[in-house]
């Protein structure tokens, strides 16, 4: 009778003990996947700030050169008009209204370039929650940006604010870099949504 109660109180320790060792390990389980929820949230909300900035800064990219520029052109062809071609000094003015709006074409042009700058701050954000996959992409990405701002910077700086600057700068806005840009976008895109339904 002894020898069974004893047997019995080993079984129940034994059950106990494997009670506990299996909700230690469910609570680990648990706590583990709770971590890695949570990770793939923060994950999530850092993709998609980031997609909306590349959203509003390609927008602005797009959009407004289009706009800035006819904007300026046809006050131009406004101004142009209104010149009087009978008066002593119309060529001279005429010169001075093609001049300006080459000049004003040119700061609508820089100003367009500036939130090109905001993709590299939206970059360094999203690496901290970026996976080691899509770290690598969002590096050559970042250096792709480097390249075309330095690209645009020193054009703006040394190009003649002529009928011919504007097509080099045309030409350069066709560049492979751009190019490699939209492709690294797209990737990054298709990574992130591979890792997260965005």
């Amino acid at each position: 009778m002894n020898e069974i109660s004893i047997i019995g109180f080993g079984i129940t320790i034994t059950i106990a003990i494997i009670g506990w060792v299996i909700a230690i390990i469910q609570a680990l389980r648990n706590r583990n996947l709770q971590k890695e929820i949570e990770q793939k949230k923060l994950r999530h909300d850092a993709y998609r700030a980031f997609l909306m900035e590349m959203e509003a800064v390609s927008k602005e990219i797009s959009m407004t050169p289009i706009k800035s520029v006819m904007s300026i052109m046809a006050k131009c062809s406004s101004n142009l008009i209104r010149i009087d071609s009978d008066a002593a000094d119309s060529k001279e003015k005429e010169a001075q209204c093609i001049e300006n709006m080459y000049n004003e074409c040119w700061q609508a042009i820089d100003n367009i370039i500036k939130p090109i700058k905001h993709i590299s701050q939206a970059i360094a954000a999203l690496e901290l929650d970026a996976t080691d996959e899509l770290k690598p992409m969002l590096r050559e990405l970042k250096d792709v940006v480097m390249y075309i701002d330095e690209d645009w910077q020193k054009a703006l700086m040394s190009t003649s604010k002529d009928k011919e600057g504007m097509e080099q700068l045309a030409e350069l806005s066709r560049s492979r870099k751009w190019n490699r840009y939209n492709m690294l976008y797209e990737k990054i895109l298709a990574q992130m949504r591979k890792e997260c339904t965005i």
